[in-house]
């Protein structure tokens, strides 16, 4: 409780901008996550999360890596290391056409009823459970490959960063794609592990492909409201990969 609380208040307020109360009063307020105290530091941008002042837990925040939970490795460790980040490139969004960029098109679709799609993203965001909440943040409204409609709640833009969860895999998935599509990869080779590679390890035969259909064939025990690979993985481990 106290490392996922950590966790995501540290990626919601320094990385996504969000209001720390907001994201008490939203993410962290289940009933048994109400127990739970979490501290913000925004000197060192960093989360600090425990139950009645046991089983501390910290997260931290840094530019361009994103919320991380010190596991294992001691915090200093972890603020020391130094990643090759690409520069983000300097141009103006708001002159390139969406998806790419900012710009929108100034016409609506005529075959679309502007009216009833508005009232349609109204309903959406109105709470028909008080009690358990949606807490819808966002909608956007493709047709015809244009944006032709968008709303937010209330604290959130189309600037504000959201949590993927699951849906990076979809995303991981299409840069892979892109990469299949230049011929700088093949989905059917060995998957470039290199503690996989000895002939005498049954791991050398996994394949890209296999990774991303997820049937690898590697043991993991995927549960999340008991010890499991799954939450070792999130709480746990600093580098889970070589433990499989």
């Amino acid at each position: 409780m106290a490392g996922y609380g950590a966790k995501v208040m540290c990626s919601a307020v320094f990385d996504g901008g969000r209001d720390e109360q907001q994201v008490r009063d939203q993410d962290l307020n289940a009933y048994m996550m109400r127990m739970a105290d979490f501290h913000i530091n925004y000197v060192d941008s960093s989360v600090t999360g425990s139950i009645f002042g046991f089983g501390k837990r910290k997260a931290i925040y840094r530019n361009g890596l994103g919320a991380t939970l010190i596991s294992e490795l001691s915090e200093k460790n972890i603020r020391s290391q130094r990643f090759k980040l690409p520069a983000k490139p300097v141009v103006n969004t708001n002159t390139i056409p969406w998806p790419m960029g900012d710009k929108l098109c100034d016409t609506f679709p005529v075959a679309i009823d502007s009216l009833k799609l508005e009232s349609a993203m109204k309903k959406i965001f109105t709470e028909e459970d008080t009690i358990l909440p949606v807490h819808t943040r966002a909608v956007i409204v493709v047709y015809a490959g244009h944006l032709i409609a968008e709303h937010y709640a209330d604290g959130f833009s189309a600037k504000t960063k959201l949590a993927g969860w699951s849906m990076t895999k979809t995303v991981t998935g299409a840069l892979i794609g892109i990469l299949v599509k230049q011929g700088k990869l093949l989905v059917e080779s060995p998957a470039p592990v290199p503690e996989w590679q000895s002939a005498g390890d049954p791991r050398h035969v996994i394949t890209i492909e296999n990774l991303l259909q997820q049937r690898s064939g590697l043991d993991f025990d995927e549960i999340y409201y008991r010890a499991s690979d799954a939450t070792r993985m999130l709480f746990q481990k600093s580098d889970m990969p070589h433990t499989l």
